[in-house]
């Protein structure tokens, strides 16, 4: 029931394939608890798709970047592998990109 309630308030992790969305999953449960993962992921479920984001980027250029972008999920990545921020400052932008796209 929780994928359905996900999938009910944004599809976009359909575009993706299942493992990409367990990788991007896995990058936000390594900064935040599972459990916070998951309710950052309930209140923006296009974050799924940030383990794609980096390899659309490089394969296919601006168009799919910019589309990656617009859903933030292209950031994604690159937040969560900032090495210059703490874990508290990169769950803090999530959650503000996440709620205002909400």
């Amino acid at each position: 029931a929780p994928a359905v309630e996900l999938l009910s308030a944004d599809a976009t992790p359909l575009l993706v394939e299942a493992e990409d969305c367990a990788e991007a999953l896995e990058g936000l449960s390594r900064i935040a608890s599972r459990e916070r993962a998951l309710e950052l992921v309930r209140v923006n479920p296009s974050l799924l798709v940030g383990g794609r984001a980096d390899r659309e980027r490089n394969r296919d250029g601006a168009p799919a970047a910019f589309a990656l972008d617009t859903l933030y999920a292209g950031r994604l990545r690159g937040i969560l592998d900032d090495r210059l921020r703490n874990d508290e400052s990169k769950i803090a932008e999530i959650e503000l990109y996440s709620r205002a796209r909400a």
